[in-house]
């Protein structure tokens, strides 16, 4: 962790469908020559083109980069293709080695956690490929607080933790920060313009570009958020009074943060790399740093934060519920993944944590979403389910604990 962020640069961009395989060749060769040498890639980017595609520049420039890669989600309709599970860690670890032409990565990170495999077998089976040379650090994207610190407990813990981070996004200062910041584990941010929000490109009198991942993906990337749009608005007026472009403040914001030691750019287009990698020397006042920003902010958002915690029980048992159908049949049977991620999506918005809801609405809701009939329920039963068991968890905390997900999209 440094006061003194850099950029780094993500290449899940360069599998779009709008993406151009050449200029992302141009982009990567670019961000290297200007100093960028953090390059963050996945197996799952493209289901591997990303990987191929990088190889040629990769190979050649080996020894100017830090060259980090990802696994753990779905690399086909297999069920058996995805997860942690310590017999696929080292296929796949290999298997993007062999991608990127390349004997060895910098960086392996776990793409997301998976509640199905104890965290110590997916440690265990990395550590063993550290042994021989294969990678030669491990790393989270998307772990909670006390995932990492039990991590670390295990005696192999990661050494950086990838986050979604921006003005729009600060759930992780809460916890994940702290206990990155305790156990010296660095901080790699991703999604500093919050999906492109923060670019100012989405606004009510503006229709997204069709090449803009609001224009293609639906709810994944709304880009009509009335909400979202007056923070956008308030931050933009700010940034026109300091003299500098709305991207180069949200991104001068998040260099700024201590806990923050990487911070990724995902640029498309050799035009978008220009106007980004411009934010590296603007310097913000630490009253605008300090107050000013996160008050518009908050003032603006009013609490709705994307990636917030659910911190209603209820609405955490929901996404639990789903979730732990999804992971305990290694992926949505018969459900296409972006099916499954509108349905927890719903889940997280009919479950706002404002009032209680009777017991016959929750099953209502867990119906809707899973699509699946729960089991069915004797009087009284729920009832019956004490609080003060021995180590002070009751049997429902305990079923639904090792399924509750963060809500973060897949990326």
């Amino acid at each position: 962790m440094s006061a003194d962020a850099v950029f780094g640069l993500g290449t899940m961009a360069f599998a779009g469908p709008t993406s151009d395989p050449a200029e992302s060749l141009r982009i990567l060769s670019r961000a290297i020559d200007d100093g960028v040498t953090f390059i963050d890639t996945a197996d799952v980017y493209g289901r591997g083109s990303v990987e191929e595609l990088i190889a040629p520049v990769v190979q050649a420039r080996r020894s100017e980069i830090v060259l980090a890669s990802k696994i753990g989600l779905p690399m086909s309709d297999d069920p058996a293709d995805r997860g942690l599970a310590p017999e696929r860690i080292r296929p796949a670890v290999t298997a993007s080695l062999r991608r990127l032409g390349i004997d060895h990565l910098d960086l392996e990170q776990c793409h997301r956690p998976d509640p199905a495999i104890p965290l110590e077998e997916t440690l265990g089976a990395l550590a063993e490929l550290v042994d021989e040379g294969l990678i030669a650090k491990i790393g989270s994207s998307c772990f909670r607080a006390d995932a990492i610190r039990h991590a670390a407990a295990t005696g192999q813990g990661f050494a950086y933790e990838q986050a979604p981070y921006s003005l729009f996004v600060r759930s992780r200062e809460s916890d994940v920060f702290p206990a990155c910041e305790e156990l010296q584990i660095d901080v790699i941010a991703w999604s500093p313009l919050n999906g492109g929000w923060l670019t100012g490109k989405y606004g009510a009198d503006r229709v997204p570009p069709p090449d803009s991942r609001a224009a293609r993906a639906g709810t994944f990337v709304r880009s009509d958020d009335p909400v979202k749009m007056a923070a956008a608005a308030s931050l933009g007026e700010l940034a026109a009074s300091v003299g500098v472009s709305l991207a180069h403040l949200a991104l001068a914001w998040v260099l700024a943060q201590p806990a923050v030691s990487i911070v990724l750019l995902g640029p498309r287009t050799m035009a978008q790399y220009e106007e980004l990698i411009g934010a590296r020397v603007v310097r913000l006042l630490p009253s605008v740093l300090g107050s000013a920003m996160p008050r518009l902010v908050s003032q603006s958002l009013r609490g709705r934060l994307r990636y917030q915690p659910l911190r209603s029980r209820k609405a955490r048992g929901l996404i639990g519920y789903t979730a732990g159908i999804w992971h305990r049949n290694r992926g949505p049977p018969r459900r296409s993944s972006s099916a499954w991620r509108h349905e927890i999506a719903f889940a997280i918005s009919v479950a706002k944590p404002t009032r209680r809801r009777s017991s016959k609405r929750s099953t209502h809701l867990r119906r809707t979403v899973s699509g699946l009939r729960p089991s069915p329920q004797r009087h009284g039963e729920r009832r019956s389910q004490k609080k003060n068991c021995a180590d002070g968890v009751s049997m429902k905390q305990r079923s639904m604990r090792p399924w509750i997900v963060s809500g973060d999209p897949v990326r």
